[in-house]
Protein backbone atom coordinates (compact mmCIF):
# COMPACT_ATOMS: atom_id res chain seq x y z
CA UNK A 1 0.00 0.00 0.00
CA UNK A 2 0.96 3.67 -1.06
CA UNK A 3 0.98 6.39 1.98
CA UNK A 4 1.77 10.03 1.67
CA UNK A 5 1.40 11.52 4.65
CA UNK A 6 -0.04 15.14 3.77
CA UNK A 7 -3.42 16.63 4.60
CA UNK A 8 -5.63 16.72 1.90
CA UNK A 9 -6.56 20.99 1.59
CA UNK A 10 -10.42 21.09 2.32
CA UNK A 11 -12.60 23.89 0.34
CA UNK A 12 -15.31 23.80 -2.27
CA UNK A 13 -12.88 23.82 -5.14
CA UNK A 14 -11.14 20.51 -4.28
CA UNK A 15 -11.43 17.42 -5.73
CA UNK A 16 -9.32 14.63 -5.47
CA UNK A 17 -9.20 12.37 -8.40
CA UNK A 18 -10.59 8.88 -7.70
CA UNK A 19 -7.27 7.06 -8.69
CA UNK A 20 -5.25 9.07 -6.18
CA UNK A 21 -7.85 8.26 -3.11
CA UNK A 22 -8.33 4.58 -4.32
CA UNK A 23 -4.70 4.00 -4.37
CA UNK A 24 -3.57 5.82 -1.67
CA UNK A 25 -6.34 4.28 0.69
CA UNK A 26 -7.20 8.09 1.35
CA UNK A 27 -11.18 9.14 2.02
CA UNK A 28 -12.19 11.96 -0.28
CA UNK A 29 -12.66 14.87 2.30
CA UNK A 30 -14.76 17.52 0.28
CA UNK A 31 -16.10 15.71 -2.83
CA UNK A 32 -19.73 15.70 -2.03
CA UNK A 33 -19.58 19.56 -2.18
CA UNK A 34 -17.14 20.12 -4.54
CA UNK A 35 -18.52 23.06 -7.17
CA UNK A 36 -15.74 22.71 -9.52
CA UNK A 37 -17.30 19.46 -11.50
CA UNK A 38 -13.75 18.18 -11.99
CA UNK A 39 -14.70 14.58 -13.18
CA UNK A 40 -17.48 15.78 -16.19
CA UNK A 41 -15.02 18.64 -16.41
CA UNK A 42 -11.97 15.54 -17.50
CA UNK A 43 -14.57 13.43 -18.43
CA UNK A 44 -15.34 15.89 -21.70
CA UNK A 45 -11.58 17.36 -22.31
CA UNK A 46 -10.18 13.96 -22.56
CA UNK A 47 -12.82 12.71 -24.77
CA UNK A 48 -12.84 15.07 -27.30
CA UNK A 49 -8.57 15.57 -27.18
CA UNK A 50 -6.31 12.45 -27.10
CA UNK A 51 -3.51 12.98 -24.57
CA UNK A 52 -2.09 10.03 -25.52
CA UNK A 53 1.50 10.49 -26.47
CA UNK A 54 1.14 14.70 -26.07
CA UNK A 55 3.30 17.41 -23.53
CA UNK A 56 0.65 18.84 -21.48
CA UNK A 57 0.89 21.65 -19.55
CA UNK A 58 -1.77 22.59 -16.39
CA UNK A 59 -1.73 26.11 -15.67
CA UNK A 60 -3.70 26.44 -11.77
CA UNK A 61 -3.41 22.75 -11.46
CA UNK A 62 -4.80 22.43 -7.87
CA UNK A 63 -4.86 19.52 -6.68
CA UNK A 64 -3.76 17.98 -9.76
CA UNK A 65 -7.38 16.28 -11.12
CA UNK A 66 -6.51 17.45 -14.80
CA UNK A 67 -3.00 16.28 -14.40
CA UNK A 68 -3.39 13.08 -13.28
CA UNK A 69 -6.12 12.82 -15.79
CA UNK A 70 -3.51 13.23 -18.58
CA UNK A 71 -1.20 11.04 -17.36
CA UNK A 72 -3.93 8.25 -16.70
CA UNK A 73 -5.17 8.94 -20.69
CA UNK A 74 -1.15 8.34 -21.95
CA UNK A 75 0.48 11.82 -21.94
CA UNK A 76 4.27 11.64 -22.36
CA UNK A 77 4.43 14.82 -20.09
CA UNK A 78 2.74 16.71 -17.93
CA UNK A 79 4.00 20.47 -16.57
CA UNK A 80 1.77 21.32 -13.97
CA UNK A 81 2.02 24.88 -12.03
CA UNK A 82 0.58 25.42 -8.65
CA UNK A 83 1.32 27.95 -6.36
CA UNK A 84 -0.68 26.55 -3.26
CA UNK A 85 1.83 24.77 -1.16
CA UNK A 86 -0.54 22.03 0.12
CA UNK A 87 -1.64 21.19 -3.36
CA UNK A 88 1.74 21.59 -5.20
CA UNK A 89 3.55 18.94 -2.64
CA UNK A 90 0.61 16.99 -2.20
CA UNK A 91 0.98 16.20 -6.09
CA UNK A 92 4.43 16.12 -6.18
CA UNK A 93 4.50 13.61 -3.20
CA UNK A 94 2.08 11.87 -5.41
CA UNK A 95 3.58 11.78 -8.81
CA UNK A 96 6.80 10.57 -7.08
CA UNK A 97 5.32 7.88 -5.78
CA UNK A 98 2.78 6.16 -7.94
CA UNK A 99 4.21 4.48 -11.03
CA UNK A 100 1.36 5.72 -13.65
CA UNK A 101 1.60 9.64 -13.11
CA UNK A 102 6.08 9.28 -13.60
CA UNK A 103 5.39 11.83 -16.38
CA UNK A 104 4.14 14.47 -14.00
CA UNK A 105 6.25 17.19 -13.13
CA UNK A 106 5.28 20.09 -10.84
CA UNK A 107 5.81 23.44 -10.33
CA UNK A 108 5.29 25.12 -6.62
CA UNK A 109 4.79 28.20 -8.54
CA UNK A 110 2.65 30.47 -10.59
CA UNK A 111 2.79 30.30 -14.43
CA UNK A 112 5.09 32.98 -15.66
CA UNK A 113 2.67 34.35 -18.66
CA UNK A 114 5.17 37.48 -18.97
CA UNK A 115 7.81 34.40 -20.00
CA UNK A 116 7.63 33.08 -23.57
CA UNK A 117 6.30 29.08 -23.32
CA UNK A 118 9.47 26.85 -22.39
CA UNK A 119 8.21 23.95 -24.18
CA UNK A 120 6.06 23.69 -27.31
CA UNK A 121 3.14 22.16 -25.35
CA UNK A 122 0.69 20.28 -27.72
CA UNK A 123 -1.91 20.89 -24.61
CA UNK A 124 -2.64 23.66 -22.90
CA UNK A 125 -4.92 23.97 -19.77
CA UNK A 126 -5.86 26.99 -18.53
CA UNK A 127 -8.86 26.56 -16.73
CA UNK A 128 -10.53 29.38 -14.52
CA UNK A 129 -6.95 31.50 -14.95
CA UNK A 130 -7.07 34.39 -16.98
CA UNK A 131 -9.85 36.00 -15.55
CA UNK A 132 -7.54 36.86 -12.35
CA UNK A 133 -5.50 38.68 -14.61
CA UNK A 134 -3.82 41.21 -11.92
CA UNK A 135 -4.82 39.06 -8.95
CA UNK A 136 -2.29 36.38 -9.25
CA UNK A 137 -0.05 37.27 -12.14
CA UNK A 138 -0.17 40.83 -13.56
CA UNK A 139 -0.48 42.46 -10.56
CA UNK A 140 0.13 45.97 -12.60
CA UNK A 141 -2.71 45.48 -13.86
CA UNK A 142 -5.83 48.14 -12.43
CA UNK A 143 -8.78 48.49 -14.79
CA UNK A 144 -10.86 45.99 -16.46
CA UNK A 145 -9.89 47.09 -20.04
CA UNK A 146 -6.20 46.06 -19.24
CA UNK A 147 -7.14 43.42 -18.06
CA UNK A 148 -8.87 41.91 -21.30
CA UNK A 149 -5.73 43.20 -22.94
CA UNK A 150 -3.86 40.79 -21.47
CA UNK A 151 -6.03 37.65 -20.93
CA UNK A 152 -5.54 38.04 -25.31
CA UNK A 153 -2.21 38.57 -25.18
CA UNK A 154 -1.61 35.40 -22.62
CA UNK A 155 -4.13 33.23 -24.91
CA UNK A 156 -2.30 34.47 -27.65
CA UNK A 157 0.97 33.39 -26.29
CA UNK A 158 -0.40 30.07 -25.20
CA UNK A 159 -1.60 29.49 -28.93
CA UNK A 160 1.65 31.00 -30.95
CA UNK A 161 3.29 27.71 -30.19
CA UNK A 162 0.72 25.35 -31.99
CA UNK A 163 -0.48 24.28 -28.45
CA UNK A 164 -4.54 23.41 -28.35
CA UNK A 165 -5.65 25.16 -25.39
CA UNK A 166 -8.72 24.32 -23.11
CA UNK A 167 -10.25 27.62 -22.05
CA UNK A 168 -12.49 28.25 -19.13
CA UNK A 169 -13.59 31.66 -17.76
CA UNK A 170 -15.23 33.48 -14.80
CA UNK A 171 -18.08 35.86 -15.55
CA UNK A 172 -16.69 38.37 -13.46
CA UNK A 173 -12.81 40.20 -13.12
CA UNK A 174 -10.58 38.67 -9.94
CA UNK A 175 -14.64 36.77 -9.00
CA UNK A 176 -16.18 40.79 -8.24
CA UNK A 177 -19.43 40.95 -9.29
CA UNK A 178 -19.34 44.59 -9.37
CA UNK A 179 -16.21 43.71 -12.28
CA UNK A 180 -18.62 41.67 -15.07
CA UNK A 181 -16.48 40.94 -17.82
CA UNK A 182 -19.72 40.80 -20.11
CA UNK A 183 -22.43 42.90 -19.77
CA UNK A 184 -25.67 40.69 -19.14
CA UNK A 185 -23.79 37.56 -17.85
CA UNK A 186 -24.42 35.49 -20.95
CA UNK A 187 -22.64 32.13 -22.32
CA UNK A 188 -23.34 33.87 -25.47
CA UNK A 189 -21.39 36.68 -24.63
CA UNK A 190 -18.47 34.87 -22.98
CA UNK A 191 -18.45 33.19 -26.27
CA UNK A 192 -17.62 36.31 -28.48
CA UNK A 193 -15.49 37.50 -26.27
CA UNK A 194 -13.28 34.14 -25.95
CA UNK A 195 -13.27 34.13 -29.70
CA UNK A 196 -12.06 37.68 -29.59
CA UNK A 197 -9.61 36.44 -26.56
CA UNK A 198 -8.31 34.26 -29.31
CA UNK A 199 -7.26 36.56 -32.35
CA UNK A 200 -7.72 36.13 -36.16
CA UNK A 201 -5.37 33.47 -36.17
CA UNK A 202 -7.40 31.16 -33.92
CA UNK A 203 -11.02 29.41 -33.58
CA UNK A 204 -12.97 27.90 -31.07
CA UNK A 205 -13.26 24.06 -32.34
CA UNK A 206 -15.08 22.64 -29.53
CA UNK A 207 -17.81 24.16 -26.50
CA UNK A 208 -18.93 22.10 -24.08
CA UNK A 209 -21.69 23.47 -21.81
CA UNK A 210 -22.69 21.49 -18.66
CA UNK A 211 -26.16 19.96 -18.47
CA UNK A 212 -27.45 19.28 -14.83
CA UNK A 213 -29.95 16.96 -15.67
CA UNK A 214 -27.32 14.25 -17.04
CA UNK A 215 -24.49 15.71 -14.96
CA UNK A 216 -22.04 15.91 -17.91
CA UNK A 217 -20.54 18.82 -20.29
CA UNK A 218 -22.11 17.89 -23.64
CA UNK A 219 -21.11 19.68 -27.03
CA UNK A 220 -22.98 22.50 -28.51
CA UNK A 221 -22.65 24.15 -32.01
CA UNK A 222 -21.68 27.68 -31.27
CA UNK A 223 -24.30 28.34 -34.50
CA UNK A 224 -26.79 25.98 -32.38
CA UNK A 225 -29.29 29.15 -30.97
CA UNK A 226 -31.74 27.23 -30.27
CA UNK A 227 -29.72 24.97 -28.10
CA UNK A 228 -31.62 24.61 -24.71
CA UNK A 229 -28.19 24.83 -22.46
CA UNK A 230 -27.13 28.34 -24.01
CA UNK A 231 -29.33 29.89 -21.46
CA UNK A 232 -28.15 30.62 -17.96
CA UNK A 233 -29.13 28.47 -15.28
CA UNK A 234 -29.17 29.64 -11.90
CA UNK A 235 -29.95 27.04 -9.92
CA UNK A 236 -26.99 25.32 -10.28
CA UNK A 237 -24.45 28.46 -9.49
CA UNK A 238 -21.99 30.33 -11.64
CA UNK A 239 -19.15 27.48 -11.94
CA UNK A 240 -21.19 25.08 -13.73
CA UNK A 241 -22.55 27.73 -16.02
CA UNK A 242 -19.09 28.70 -17.12
CA UNK A 243 -18.06 26.62 -20.97
CA UNK A 244 -14.88 24.79 -22.11
CA UNK A 245 -13.75 26.10 -24.86
CA UNK A 246 -11.28 23.76 -27.31
CA UNK A 247 -8.92 26.72 -28.81
CA UNK A 248 -6.93 25.86 -31.83
CA UNK A 249 -4.41 28.04 -34.40
CA UNK A 250 -5.67 28.13 -37.89
CA UNK A 251 -2.52 29.00 -39.33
Amino acid sequence: MHTIDIALREDIYQTYHPFILSTLQRRAVVGATSITLDGARAAFIFDHYSAKGRKVLDIGANQGYMSIEAALRGARQVDAFESNAVDSHFLSQAASTLFPLRCVSVHGQNYRFDLPPALPWDCVLCLNVLHHVGRYFDQHVETLADAKANMAQHLQTLLSGGAQVWLQLGFNWQGDVRQPLFAHGSKREMTHTVAELAGPKARIATIGIYNPNSRAYEAVAADDTEHALWQRMEGIGEFANRPLYLIESVV
